[in-house]
């Protein structure tokens, strides 16, 4: 049995799609370490902090990842400071079970897929530095305008970094950051 979310389709496009935009320098936080592929090409050129649920990841993430500041936070719990850049690929996979096991949790979306997208989107900008940018992996399987829509609310712009069509779903990564054009907090 798999103990920390495998890299896979969405974990490729969310690379992918940081890859090309070319991350240096900053102070970046990625929720959700899983098997550390994000938080490794991070550290290449910038100062990374990860989090995870599952400390099976956080020892992975840990072991690969030397120059990391790696850590057990339920989002952003055990946060203390404000990022450059977040990064999240959530669990978004609707699901009418409960599922109790943390490698569930990895993928496990709620009942709309988007309990913990729901809860990152309420919190993550008060650890979004002036400036900084949030990239967030998106499934069409759970109701990717009304994300679009709560940013908005928030005064974020958004862009689409890159997208799939897979069988069931699309998915996509999203780029937010204030728009100066609103005033924020």
């Amino acid at each position: 049995m798999c103990e920390v979310y495998p890299p896979s389709e969405d974990t490729f496009l969310l690379l992918e799609a940081l890859e090309k935009e070319g991350i240096k320098d900053k102070e970046c936080l990625e929720i959700g370490v899983g098997s550390g592929v994000i938080t490794e090409f991070l550290a290449e050129n910038n100062n990374v902090d990860g989090i995870d649920i599952n400390p099976k990841a956080i020892e992975i993430t840990k072991n690969k990842c030397k120059n990391c500041r790696i850590f057990y936070s339920d989002l952003f719990s055990d946060v203390k400071k404000k990022y450059d850049v977040i990064i999240f690929n959530p669990p978004y996979v609707p699901e009418e079970r409960r599922f109790d096991s943390i490698f569930d949790r990895s993928w496990h979306g709620g009942k709309n897929g988007r309990e913990v997208i729901d809860k990152f989107l309420d919190q993550f900008d008060s650890f979004l530095d002036n400036g900084g940018k949030m990239y967030l992996l998106h499934s069409s399987l759970c109701d990717p305008k009304k994300t679009l829509r709560i940013l908005k609310e928030k005064g974020f712009k958004t862009e689409t970094l890159k997208s799939k069509k897979l069988f069931f779903e699309e998915l996509t990564v999203i780029k937010s950051e204030r728009d100066s054009n609103i005033k924020g907090d």
